[in-house]
């Protein structure tokens, strides 16, 4: 094992409840750690301690420190929930928010980061050149601009916000270093861009306002049929949703759909009842499962001879090594030999191939007439529905059990930094932040900074 003073810090870039990635400091590339990894005791050491050391994939008998995007004491926290993907990942100051994504690149962001990574080297922490930092609400200073286009601009640090038209409010959430800037605009009918969080945020901050019990301020007028819609669509209000959807975890994502898995009890019980009462659905599922065999059977082939023509093709590689101690003659009939088989089964392969794509593309011939009966097609929606629901159960499961790996500590203050025409927050958005911070423990605050 390496002495403790030179191992390097490998800095995990995402970590959900069956693995954590890390960008190695030996090759760079990146690599997965499994479930035993996470846990310890019972618990997780992500939940109690920022780094631990792990075993390195690329090279033998050597080790990197793992280090999470938090401190042990809470002082330092860059890291988001990424509910759409069931992981947690690590901020980077970029204006791209789909990151977690594509693992090649948040391999790039991470490039970006100048870290220091050997412990020893001048701290005993991660160094990073991009620390949190507080942000100095003194410096940002809005001045709108009426004439010509409509537009925002942000006097300090220098930024200009196009607008439709001179009664829109924007908003920029500020949570300090490494994370990015986030930009809102009022209004619900708007689309998400790389510098703006789209509209329909609008329905977020209304169901967090039934949470924390908020009954928003109706606008007749404008609520275009929603009661509290306008009202919703106010720019602070969805960086409040977006916050709230980064750093924490509601009630509903701790605990299981009881309904939803209720629902899936009785479709299948439904789906038992017509397939044991009908004649056309029995003979649907036995041409189904007909089908189904034959095209996992030519895929199985088309696998076993792929496989088959790479091992021939290794044998060419280990035959032309030997040659030394072959006669000419016997060399050249064993590669002769050899290119016919894979020939042969490449052959047998095109024809597997364009078998398949018949099959998949053209099921039995009587199926399409089968559809057509009146118990098939509600066996059919039936279908459907299930799986719907099972993928929303699926996708839900997983936010549920990341729920349980996350760390002891979290973001929980931020700025949001408003311009509106009236150059006031409204009331309604002022007793909306309130009850928003006293419901989920939070420090966010509201600052009209447009120029007088």
């Amino acid at each position: 094992m390496s002495r403790e003073g030179t191992i390097p810090d490998a800095s995990v870039l995402w970590w959900d409840s069956s693995n954590f990635c890390i960008q190695c400091p030996f090759c760079e590339k990146l690599h997965h750690h499994q479930p035993d990894n996470l846990l310890l005791a019972g618990t997780t050491k992500v939940k109690t301690r920022h780094s631990f050391l792990e075993t390195s994939g690329c090279l033998p008998r050597k080790f990197y420190r793992c280090v999470f995007p938090f401190g042990e004491d809470g002082g330092r926290v860059a890291y988001e929930i990424d509910k759409r993907l069931a992981r947690f990942v690590t901020a980077f100051p970029s204006p791209e928010r789909d990151y977690g994504l594509v693992d090649d690149l948040v391999s790039q962001f991470a490039k970006k980061a100048s870290i220091s990574s050997v412990k020893g080297s001048g701290s005993d922490e991660i160094a990073i050149d991009f620390p949190p930092t507080a942000l100095n609400i003194k410096d940002y200073t809005f001045k709108r601009v009426a004439f010509g286009l409509p537009s925002i601009i942000l006097r300090a640090p220098v930024a200009n916000y196009p607008i439709p038209n001179e009664w829109k409010t924007i908003a920029l959430l500020e949570r300090g270093q490494p994370f990015p800037s986030i930009m809102a605009m009022s209004g619900w009918s708007h689309v998400e861009t790389k510098a703006r969080i789209g509209g329909d945020w609008t329905y977020d901050v209304m169901e967090i306002a039934k949470l924390v019990r908020h009954e928003l301020a109706e606008d007749s007028a404008r609520d275009r049929g929603e009661p509290g819609r306008f009202n919703a669509s106010h720019a602070e209000k969805q960086l409040t949703a977006y916050f709230i959807n980064r750093h924490v975890f509601l009630p509903q994502e701790k605990q299981h759909y009881i309904q939803e898995e209720s629902l899936v009890v009785d479709i299948d019980n439904r789906l038992e009842t017509i397939l044991r009462n009908s004649t056309k659905v029995q003979e649907l599922q036995k041409l189904e499962q007909t089908w189904k065999r034959l095209v996992h059977e030519l895929r199985k082939l088309e696998g076993s001879w792929t496989r088959l023509i790479a091992e021939l093709r290794r044998m060419d590689k280990k035959w032309e090594r030997q040659a030394l101690g072959l006669a000419d003659a016997e060399i050249e009939a064993r590669i002769l030999q050899n290119k016919r088989t894979i020939q042969k089964l490449e052959a047998d392969i095109k024809t597997v191939q364009t078998e398949l794509w018949r099959v998949l593309v053209a099921p039995p011939e009587d199926m399409p007439e089968l559809e057509k009966h009146a118990e098939v097609r509600e066996f059919r929606k039936l279908q459907r529905e299930l799986r719907e629901i099972k993928k929303k159960l699926d996708s839900h499961q997983k936010l549920v059990d990341l729920s349980k790996y996350a760390p002891q500590v979290s973001l929980t203050s931020a700025a949001i930094l408003i311009s509106s025409p009236g150059a006031k927050v409204c009331l309604d958005c002022t007793s909306f932040v309130e009850k928003v911070n006293g419901y989920f423990g939070l420090s966010l605050e509201y600052h009209e900074c447009t120029e007088k």
